[in-house]
């Protein structure tokens, strides 16, 4: 009887390690992979009959994880025109949208996206300018509103369009009332003219905002072009931009009240200016959830005629000044080029960057860099913080733009072109894992457990935050539910930050592991790859 009971529970045993090994394989994949599960290779190429060239724009997710990419195609540039796509959430088409998931808009002149914002009620609209072949390359901003099935909406400007002449939109954004606040300009002489214009639900001019319905930057600095506009949860309105001549440009930053008046309570006087070097350009303007106000600046100068080129994000408090607890007194330098960037539910910074891969014919791949929101690197995030992805041999990749699903999937939308200099530009979408971080065993508080390197040659970290004082263990299963080693044996961790550093025993052979992390009510387990 006793070799019987041992038999019964060595097959429960074995059938709980099973279904214990099966729920972290899917629940702890490692961050930064690609999702398989998206079109089967989590790359997902676009195709457009009759167009042999297309450049993404901006992807979105609704809140049913239905994925929204707009862009432009074109043929050698010309017939050019803006797309909009949608997906579902395994990568096949949505064909309740348009023809076949796929809606074609045809402009009178070349239409050039800036960017696509999704209301609440999954109706889309889409911002940028049209160009015209006249002598003055005369110019027309246009706002484009769809409905949820992809058809103009008729109940927005006229048959779903509103247009401005003479102006360029250069960004815009949704407020909480569901208004529209367009960053726009004029090329006469400098960026004079520009500006922010909101629009009501309809699209008719709102005449309550700044003066019948147009905030001039002019009281901020001269020939501005706004490049950011982003609304807060109180309406006020956060601009960025800059200013000056190619050869000497600065940065600035300002606030507007809801109302389009300047918010004197930010910066100086509602505004302040960045000299980083002698050309500065900004970009992706980001707005946490705390208030805190993220972007990015592009600095060069030149030596002996080459370019000295600096990179890095910004972050600024509230009020205007550094956030001195990112990066370095509120900065963070950048080796790469970034062209995205997007805020996980949990705080961490998402940059698409443009990833060196070092490799002459295929040299720069789909890279997204993950930063905990002090601005240090997430490496448990790809390979030591970056998740990199050819688009294919021979291509030069650029990740335009990163949205995210709920369950924390990260879907990134990115152009490539061949490697040998030719333009032909086609667009791609790509899923990695990512789970959203939720509060964690252990009391913990801030960070989840944060496992690195992994994959492990011989040696394993584990970054982690207590919300009280544990003595915890930790033991080594390989994949079959076998104990392996006991690693670590009641050791005393205190409430905070805490760091330990692991041996992986020399016996234990490459393959797939779990590390199971005790304490003295509960357990957390990790997919661990061992080289």
């Amino acid at each position: 009887m006793a070799i019987k009971k041992l038999g019964i529970m060595s097959e429960i045993t074995f059938l709980f390690f099973g279904v214990l090994i099966l729920a972290f394989s899917v629940s702890y994949s490692q961050d930064g992979v690609l999702d398989t599960t998206f079109d089967e290779d989590g790359k997902l190429y676009l195709h457009f009959n009759g167009y042999s060239e297309s450049k993404m724009g901006t992807v979105l997710v609704q809140p049913d994880d239905k994925i929204v990419a707009a862009g432009v195609l074109h043929n050698h540039g010309i017939d050019q025109q803006i797309f909009i796509v949608r997906y579902k959430g395994d990568g096949t088409p949505d064909g309740s949208f348009g023809a076949n998931g796929k809606v074609e808009t045809n402009f009178t002149g070349t239409p050039f996206l800036r960017t696509m914002i999704l209301q609440p009620d999954n109706k889309i609209i889409v911002a940028g300018y049209i160009s015209f072949n006249t002598p003055n390359y005369d110019t027309q901003s246009f706002l484009a509103r769809y409905n949820a099935d992809g058809t103009p909406d008729a109940d927005f400007g006229e048959d779903g369009l509103v247009l401005n002449d003479d102006f360029r939109t250069s960004t815009a954004c949704l407020q909480a009332d569901g208004k529209i606040v367009v960053a726009r300009y004029q090329l006469t002489n400098a960026f004079n003219n520009s500006g922010l214009i909101r629009y009501k639900t309809d699209g008719k001019v709102d005449t309550g905002f700044g003066s019948n319905g147009v905030v001039s930057t002019e009281p901020v600095v001269s020939g501005l072009l706004v490049t950011g506009v982003k609304s807060d949860s109180n309406g006020r309105l956060t601009i960025i931009g800059q200013f000056g001549t190619d050869d000497a440009k600065d940065v600035a930053i300002a606030r507007f009240g809801s109302n389009g008046v300047l918010d004197t309570s930010f910066g100086n006087y509602g505004f302040r200016l960045f000299d980083e070097d002698i050309t500065d350009d900004c970009s992706l303007l980001k707005i946490l959830s705390n208030g805190r106000i993220l972007f990015y600046v592009t600095s060069y100068h030149y030596e002996n005629s080459l370019p000295i080129v600096h990179r890095k994000l910004i972050m600024l408090l509230s009020n205007g000044e550094y956030d001195a607890d990112f990066g370095v007194n509120g900065r963070l330098d950048q080796e790469e080029t970034i062209d995205a960037l997007e805020l996980q539910s949990d705080g961490k910074i998402l940059a698409g960057v443009q990833y060196d891969s070092g490799i002459s014919h295929n040299p720069v791949y789909v890279g997204i860099t993950r930063y905990y929101t002090d601005g240090s690197l997430d490496t448990a995030f790809g390979v030591n913080g970056t998740a990199a992805t050819s688009a294919g041999d021979g291509t030069v990749a650029y990740t335009n733009s990163i949205a995210l699903q709920s369950d924390g999937k990260i879907i990134a939308g990115a152009t490539f072109t061949s490697a040998g200099g030719a333009s032909y530009p086609a667009t791609l979408l790509l899923r990695y894992n990512s789970r959203l971080l939720g509060q964690s065993e252990f009391g913990l508080a801030k960070k989840e457990f944060v496992v690195y390197p992994n994959p492990v040659k011989e040696k394993v970290n584990i970054d982690f935050e207590l919300g009280q004082s544990e003595v915890l263990s930790i033991d080594l299963y390989s994949n079959d539910g076998r104990k392996v080693a006991n690693i670590m044996k009641d050791k005393d961790f205190q409430a905070g930050f805490n760091s330990q550093q692991l041996d992986f025993p020399e016996t234990v052979a490459a393959g797939i592991y779990f590390l199971k992390v005790s304490g003295e009510n509960e357990t957390k387990n990790f997919r661990i790859v061992k080289k």
